[in-house]
């Protein structure tokens, strides 16, 4: 069961790519829908060239709870074909309900 320690946000959200990858296997970077995983890396590639400071660009990487972690796996390929190296991970912040 994977969880998290500590919890940190960006403040420099310009040289965040955010990817998210659905249960379904359905791949969002940056509010754009993918139509195959194998896209991330031409994409990424693009911002990675757009970018004022490439070597300061992070990938914040989120998939739902239930995904395959093959498909985890295509994405982290696909990221290190585009040399985006400095990857991040989201998290939930769970909270109890103590009364």
């Amino acid at each position: 069961d994977p969880s998290a320690k500590e919890i940190e946000q960006f403040k420099n959200k310009k040289n965040v790519t955010q990817i998210w990858l659905k249960s379904d296997g359905t791949v969002v970077v940056d509010e754009v829908l993918l139509k195959n995983i194998s896209e991330v890396s031409g994409i990424i590639k693009t911002k990675l060239t757009k970018s004022v400071d490439p070597g300061k660009m992070i990938i914040q990487f989120k998939a739902d709870y239930d995904t395959n972690f093959d498909k985890i796996e295509q994405i982290h390929t696909e990221c290190r074909k585009a040399n985006a190296l400095k990857i991040s991970y989201g998290a939930l912040v769970l909270t109890s309900n103590k009364n």
